[in-house]
């Protein structure tokens, strides 16, 4: 008897992030960073967004070039809403780091795809 394992479970993982970082970006924030850390707010963009390139690829087929400009319109989407809250701010920078991010994501995909560390589907006997 063949067992499949159809897609493990790279969709649910992907919309659960998306949905953890959406609501992330939009929450308030109230806390100043300190000054050695004014950095962290792109870091954590390049986690989130290099994480989001990977479970998207993983999730769907698309092309890269697909999955990269649908990770930076869904950026674009987060700047533009917290450009409108009061308690967010929007900055061209983030959604670069988004952009490049989303690209390293995608990249290391590929990467693990040649290592053969995803999968589509596999059979167990």
């Amino acid at each position: 008897m063949r067992y499949w394992i159809e897609n493990p479970p790279w969709r649910r993982l992907f919309w659960l992030a998306l949905s953890g970082i959406t609501f992330l970006a939009l929450m308030p924030w109230t806390q100043a960073l300190p000054k050695p850390f004014h950095w962290s707010d792109k870091l954590n963009h390049f986690a989130a967004f290099a994480l989001l390139g990977l479970l998207l690829m993983s999730a769907y087929r698309l092309s890269r070039i697909g999955a990269v400009v649908r990770l930076t319109l869904y950026g674009a989407a987060i700047e533009g809403t917290q450009y409108f809250l009061p308690w967010r701010s929007a900055e061209w920078a983030d959604l670069g780091v988004d952009l490049l991010a989303a690209s390293a994501g995608v990249l290391l995909w590929n990467l693990m795809k040649g290592l053969k560390i995803f999968t589509s589907c596999r059979t167990v006997r």
